[in-house]
């Protein structure tokens, strides 16, 4: 124990004895004494233990740990962490000043055991924590000496884990993790690190868990698994570890050695069905499906030919949208499909059904009605794209055209782009109209864009008709492009590429990707007409080059997708840019994925010349 810490509480614990002392001494009074005094902020301090620490042919029940005051017990089931785990856990409970651990399950025999009492350990008045602590025993003859150290981070932001459970396991088969209970555990703190202590010097297989139900067990679906390729074996020993009493020592805590990183994430594992099918409007309807990228081999839809069907896909195909445009619609939708469905066996097998669409409500009317004072005059309703252009990304993408509905006829004959000058003198201006390939229901007017510019759009009646026949009257649309000086523009020259690449730009919290692209060799790319703030660059190694992140599949054992984040000034992660800033920044990809992190070895030596206690 710490002589410094214990002296200062007994010296406390001699001054309260003589100040109680000394009013017993007095005469009664009729008035209160007097109360307060320095507020306590020592934490408590542990007298003994029984067994005593390292104690070897263990064959109790309990373990017990008394201290020089009253304990209480913070969040037992998140801090206590026993390993090897049982399972039923060991009941953890106060006894005045003792905490009592009672194994509610034999234990292994010739097992070394750590229980990991975490910030579980804290004051009954003040809550002062008692610094994190493992008590050590073996029920052979002998404590293990081994240790394996790590840090658990998500694989898609690289963020740290806390409270992942890293499991080791002697049985080094696949499905162990599923049935089996792990032969040593330990939970991550706040940095995603942890300390696999007093273990056996032999081969394990690894994986990091977020271990929601507490089974000690990965179910698929639910939870987030971290897994290593090949076998560990532990080369260091416990001494390797620093002993840090302040949690809130941020270089110390940095400091500490690092043997491995597992990358934790969901694993694609859902069962593929159909979900729902909707009908939305009178001529729209859905296949929604639980999983990515059905196989379907057969849609029919009763009395409605393939000719007159448009369909429209989500990003991952697991939304499909069908748009009918046939000159008449059935009331009553009703269609047979035929796809690959998982069965009872887990399996993915060809099976067929029969749908009927409900139509809850029809958005779109035919006619509309608006009433004067005198009578009501029937309006024909018109069709109305919404009309924008972006700032930020007007100027590559250009205007913007979106429908309410699925467009069937585009006159661009219909369609004029004037250039506006400071005279406002309107001249033509050529275009072109470009398909979003996200939607159907998305179009775009691309030009030549001058900046700071005015530019007048004008579509004249009958421009567009939409499936339900509507057409629209003559719109304009004035807008003026933007001045570059008050953006942002980044500029990214990539070397040794030698792989597919997603490169993609954040905002500081990492939340939301504003700007995204792929690329396959050497080059730059050009991230313009940003606002000033923070960024954070994140490249994705697109291994199956799907244009998306990837998480792990533990039935092939693929890991997932490397990730990478960009370091600026002063290794943050954060691109600072100011308004009316042109940055270059130079990156070596191959270099990017090639992280530093230091040897057990080096860490410990830092450790010793800052003088941190093994």
């Amino acid at each position: 124990m710490n002589s410094g810490i214990f002296l200062k509480k007994t010296a406390y614990l001699l001054a309260g004895a003589a100040f109680v002392l000394s009013l017993c001494s007095r005469c009664a009074s009729t008035q209160a004494g007097p109360s307060g005094g320095p507020k306590d902020t020592i934490p408590p301090v542990m007298l003994g233990t029984t067994p005593k620490i390292n104690a070897t042919d263990f064959s109790g029940k309990k373990i017990e740990l008394t201290f020089n005051e009253y304990i209480a017990l913070k969040e037992v089931a998140k801090n206590v962490v026993m390993s090897p785990p049982s399972l039923r856990k060991p009941l953890v409970q106060r006894r005045g000043k003792n905490i009592q651990v009672i194994f509610q399950d034999t234990l292994y025999s010739n097992r070394t055991y750590t229980i990991d009492f975490g910030n579980s350990l804290a004051d009954n008045n003040e809550g002062n924590l008692y610094p994190p602590y493992k008590f050590i025993f073996s029920t052979g003859s002998s404590i293990d000496s081994m240790a394996f150290t790590g840090v658990v981070r998500d694989a898609y932001t690289l963020e740290p884990v806390e409270h992942a459970m890293v499991m080791l396991y002697e049985n080094s088969s696949d499905s162990a993790v599923y049935k089996e209970l792990p032969i040593a555990i330990a939970r991550t703190d706040g940095w995603g690190y942890f300390g696999l202590q007093n273990i056996a010097p032999q081969a394990y297989r690894m994986y990091a868990l977020e271990d929601k139900n507490s089974n000690y067990r990965y179910d698929p679906g639910s939870e987030r698994i971290a897994f290593l390729d090949t076998l560990v074996i532990p080369e260091h020993t416990v001494s390797m570890l620093p002993v840090i009493t302040d949690t809130k020592d941020t270089a110390a805590l940095e400091a500490r050695p690092v043997e491995r990183v597992l990358l934790i994430s969901a694993e694609n594992v859902r069962k593929q069905f159909l979900l729902e099918y909707p009908q939305l409007e009178k001529r729209k309807f859905q296949l929604i499906f639980n999983q990515r990228y059905p196989e379907i081999t057969c849609f029919q839809i009763d009395g409605v030919e393939d000719a007159d069907c448009v369909i429209e896909y989500s990003r991952f195909r697991d939304t499909l949208t069908y748009w009918l445009t046939g000159a008449t619609v059935p009331d009553t939708l009703r269609a047979s499909i035929e796809y690959f469905k998982t069965d009872l066996l887990n399996k993915l097998s060809l099976t067929d059904a029969n749908l009927l669409f409900s139509l809850k409500k029809d958005n779109v009317s035919q006619e509309k009605s608006r009433k004067n004072k005198n009578d009501t005059v029937k309006e024909i309703p018109k069709l109305e794209p919404k009309i924008t252009f972006n700032e930020q990304l007007g100027m590559k993408r250009g205007i913007g055209i979106a429908f309410n509905a699925l467009p069937v006829k585009t006159d661009t004959a219909k369609i004029t782009l004037f250039k506006i000058d400071e005279k406002n003198n309107r001249t033509k201006e050529p275009f072109r109209w470009v398909s979003d390939t996200a939607s159907r229901l998305h179009f775009y007017v691309q030009a030549k864009w001058a900046t700071v510019t005015g530019y007048e759009l004008e579509i004249l009646p009958e421009a567009f008709s939409d499936v339900y026949g509507l057409v629209n009257d003559t719109i304009v649309n004035k807008f003026t492009t933007p001045n570059p000086d008050k953006f942002c523009h980044v500029t990214f020259d990539l070397s040794n590429v030698s792989a597919h690449y997603i490169v993609q730009l954040l905002n500081g919290k990492k939340d939301r990707v504003l700007r995204e692209a792929a690329i396959d060799k050497a080059g730059k790319i050009l991230f313009d007409y940003l606002p000033a703030g923070s960024y954070v660059v994140r490249f994705i190694e697109d291994a199956n080059q799907n244009g998306v992140w990837d998480a792990c599949k533990m039935e092939t054992k693929t890991q997932p997708e490397k990730v990478a984040i960009m370091r600026f000034a002063e290794m943050s992660d954060l691109l600072l840019l100011r308004e009316n800033s042109d940055v270059a920044q130079s990156v070596d990809v191959e270099k990017l994925f090639t992280p530093f992190m230091p040897a057990p070895d080096e860490a410990a030596a830092h450790n010793q010349e800052t003088g941190d206690e093994e």
